[in-house]
């Protein structure tokens, strides 16, 4: 019995659904690959040797170098006179009013925090315990973890 058979077994005693799995490829690779490969690996290297952003687009899309510069995009002609309200800039505002306008709930909130200790908290903490404070330089690891 060879590997695989052994393997579609195995598969099949576990019930799992790759038993009934065909053995059909399922990658791919796209029509005319092949028949255009040196023809594109030419065109990338005489990009590289090309002497000027022109000619290297030149050389990888020929599209692209007839559009000299061309912008594709454009406005319709008298877009921005058929608008309803013409933009205006406003007054400028402070930080304060701009948060009060666009947010009245969070412009009404303290600056302050929202929790507190209450006051001599940390002055009345006793030590549960006595701690024994280690210099770096004592430990071993540390002196073995310096380079030399």
């Amino acid at each position: 019995m060879n590997e695989n058979n052994l393997i579609q077994k195995e598969l099949a005693e576990l019930n799992s659904r790759l038993a009934e799995t065909g053995r059909e490829q399922v990658f791919s690779v796209p029509a005319g690959y092949f028949e255009n490969l040196a023809e594109g690996v030419l065109r990338r290297i005489k990009a590289l040797e090309a002497a000027n952003a022109s000619d290297e687009i030149g050389s990888l899309s020929p599209v692209l170098k007839a559009l000299k510069g061309v912008n594709p995009y454009s406005v319709p002609a008298g877009y921005f006179d058929s608008l309803e309200a013409p933009m205006q800039m406003n007054a400028p505002i402070s930080a304060a009013e701009e948060i009060a306008q666009l947010s009245p709930m969070l412009s009404s909130l303290d600056k302050k925090g929202p929790f507190a200790v209450p006051a001599g908290y940390f002055e009345s903490l006793q030590p549960r315990s006595k701690t024994k404070i280690v210099s770096l330089f004592q430990v071993r690891w540390f002196r073995m973890a310096q380079p030399r």
